[in-house]
């Protein structure tokens, strides 16, 4: 486990990434193709920062559970954003950093917003598309969802970083 100040480094390196990135748009009057092309690289490297969305059916609710797939899918170095819920209290042992925040109305809107951005958009694609979903391929079915939200981005890049990924082994 790092020290708590360094991973509050790397926050706050991406937070920096994030400001620089915001910042690209304020000269877009001004911008030609290779600007273009400079603004959509930045996007899905930001993106690929920031959102590594991962997806696992529980059984339940209960710490146990949630730990195994923590163990299971996060890398040592993650950083996890949570709320407060007593099923999460032994996540910090897990990873590098594990900030929690008490869920109410202001963090729904700040802080989670993208988790509960990307579980209402999993609701509407799921039902939406497939009506009916037995629990026997409700995984199946989530990873689906998971790997195009990761990959919403990647456009005409998408084969290109395919041999990338089978060359590298990444």
């Amino acid at each position: 486990m790092l020290n708590y100040s360094v991973a509050e480094l790397r926050i706050n390196n991406i937070n920096i990434q994030m400001i620089k990135f915001s910042l690209l748009g304020e000269t877009i009057l001004e911008w030609n193709d290779k600007d273009i092309e400079h603004y959509h690289a930045r996007r899905m490297a930001m993106d690929s920062m920031l959102c590594r969305f991962k997806a696992r059916v529980l059984d339940s609710h209960q710490s146990e559970g949630i730990n195994g797939v923590v163990r299971d899918c996060m890398e040592d170095d993650a950083i996890v954003f949570s709320d407060k819920s007593t099923s999460y209290v032994d996540i910090s042992d897990l990873v590098e950093l594990h900030v929690t925040e008490k869920s109410d109305a202001k963090t729904t809107k700040e802080t989670l917003k993208w988790v509960h951005i990307a579980i209402s958009n999993a609701k509407r694609t799921l039902l939406g598309n497939y009506h009916k979903i037995k629990r026997k391929y409700l995984q199946l079915y989530l990873n689906e969802f998971i790997y195009k939200l990761n990959r919403r981005y990647f456009g005409d890049k998408l084969f290109d970083r395919l041999v990338i990924a089978n060359i590298t082994g990444a």
